[in-house]
């Protein structure tokens, strides 16, 4: 059958969104397995009250570090997608200079600032060595500040290979490489768990700017044209805001329970948190190429386009999260204890609340990202803001008395709460509904698939002691199953599309089909 424009629209558009986002989920899976080693390594090799202090002092500098990006990181996302459609390049040019430098000396400004209240800080947490971690980690601020901002901000011109290769490769692996030459020249010592961050974000700040020194080479000069840079200020200052809140509601479990609870505790909670995020590879990854097309086809007001490939993330990003959300019920303690030791055995239940809340977001959609893209920043920032304040009284009222099963549960009941609000509002500006009957086949085909796999789990567990044999059996039937329920449902036609997209991508690279 013919197809019409319409269709022909969608279907490029998806060939486009998931052609960058193999890429990108390749980059996000090192990235990812490279962050989680390097956590592994730090339990491993400097102990949980070691790992607890990098916990504390990271979750802190984080928050910095939001500050001294200035929200340039989703303006330079904006702007450069804009000025590459209307093709300024000159301007694209001059735009990334500017980025740059403010964001540098941003970096600087507030490093000085962390280094002059790090006492203050690590006086309110009772733990001096947080002072430490706080100078520490801030010798690397500028660096990964500038990093981070032109790495987001590459994502501009559509070609996710700079981002992935600086940002989601170079720096995790340049931060494992770093972490050993350090710990056998200084030792066991906290500045080497953090300095490796200095190092990685040098050399991959250098990396990402030859990349937009060779995507911005060229002579020609643009007539009667001027940029306003302080468009991009005013569409980025509230940002800032956004990304303070947000990371202050993912973080704020681990904050307060450092305030509260022991250095070892923190560090449990820390690695069955990294542990349970493994669940948001895809989102993050088809998140970094969805950005800028948000921006396009919000700028041309293609609202119909972006509601289908709203719902169509959906449903793909539960694809490839339900299977592992399957294996960590099945196997999350078994998990836990051959990577990380025996003691973080009691960290299995907080896990599997954690990931709970986790797998309702990717069921509820990217609705932030849409609304901040989409030029509804300051409204998602004061949704965030009360979100943030839910999850900071429940933190506060759950952790004292029940630790890091009270940390799980403020996370994700907020969170549950705050992406409810991200469905109503994406209806009420965007004018969409962001879900159909589609995206509960996911959810159908997870539910069938544990009901099935959980007694026969149990049967493995009994005859079965060695736990790695357990895990990669679990692992192995969890995506097994749950894809043969994924066969037995009715294919879609987006599915059709982006399952030919993945297969011409696999061809292309010699596997067999």
């Amino acid at each position: 059958m013919k197809k019409n424009f319409f269709e022909k629209h969608i279907e490029d558009y998806l060939k486009n969104l998931f052609k960058g986002t193999i890429f990108n989920f390749i980059g996000e899976i090192v990235k990812r397995l490279g962050g989680y080693i390097y956590q592994v390594l730090l339990v491993r090799l400097f102990g949980t009250t070691i790992y607890g202090i990098y916990t504390i002092s990271y979750s802190i500098i984080n928050i910095v570090l939001r500050i001294s990006c200035l929200g340039l990181d989703r303006g330079g996302i904006r702007y450069i997608s804009i000025l590459k459609e209307e093709n300024k390049k000159e301007t694209i040019k001059k735009l990334a200079t500017f980025l740059f430098l403010l964001s540098f000396f941003s970096g600087i400004f507030w490093a000085l600032i962390t280094s002059l209240f790090s006492p203050l800080i690590a006086n309110l947490y009772k733990k001096n060595e947080v002072k430490n971690g706080l100078i520490y980690f801030s010798i690397s601020l500028p660096f990964y500040t500038s990093l981070l901002v032109m790495a987001y901000s590459s994502r501009g011109f559509n070609r996710m290979s700079y981002y992935v290769l600086s940002e989601n490769i170079s720096r995790p692996l340049l931060q494992i490489i770093f972490l050993f030459l350090l710990f056998n020249l200084i030792g066991k010592k906290l500045s080497s768990s953090i300095l490796p961050w200095f190092f990685s974000s040098f050399l991959s700040l250098i990396l990402i700017l030859y990349f937009f020194k060779r995507e911005t080479n060229f002579n020609e000069k643009e007539k009667n044209y001027k940029f306003n840079y302080k468009e991009v200020i005013i569409f980025s200052y509230p940002i800032i805001f956004i990304s303070i809140l947000y990371f202050l509601f993912a973080w704020t479990d681990i904050i307060i329970l450092g305030i509260f609870r022991k250095a070892e505790e923190v560090g449990i909670y820390n690695a069955l948190a990294r542990t349970a995020e493994m669940t948001n590879v895809f989102l993050l990854s088809i998140n970094e190429v969805f950005a800028p097309l948000i921006s396009q086809l919000s700028y041309k007001r293609d609202i119909e386009s972006l509601k289908i490939l709203f719902r169509v993330i959906i449903r793909w990003t539960l694809y490839f999260s339900f299977p592992l959300y399957i294996f960590f019920i099945l196997s999350g303690k078994e998990f836990l204890i051959s990577i990380f030791g025996k003691e973080f055995e009691i960290g299995y239940l907080p896990m599997i609340i954690l990931l709970s809340g986790l797998m309702y977001q990717n069921a509820a959609g990217e609705s932030p990202m849409t609304l901040t893209m989409s030029g509804y920043q300051r409204e998602w920032a004061l949704t965030t803001l009360i979100g943030l304040l839910i999850n900071i009284i429940l933190a506060v009222s759950l952790i004292p008395n029940f630790g890091i099963i009270g940390a799980s549960l403020s996370t994700s009941i907020s969170l549950i709460i705050l992406r409810s609000i991200g469905i109503w509002e994406v209806k009420k500006f965007l004018k969409f509904n962001t879900h159909d009957l589609k995206t509960l086949k996911p959810l159908l085909q997870g539910l069938f698939s544990l009901i099935f796999l959980y007694p026969i789990s149990l049967i493995i567990k009994n005859f079965i002691r060695n736990h790695i044999v357990i895990i990669i059996l679990n692992f192995f039937l969890s995506y097994t199953i749950y894809f043969m329920f994924f066969i037995i449902f009715k294919f879609e036609k987006e599915e059709r599309i982006i399952v030919e997209i993945i297969k011409n991508f696999l061809k292309k690279r010699n596997f067999p089909f």
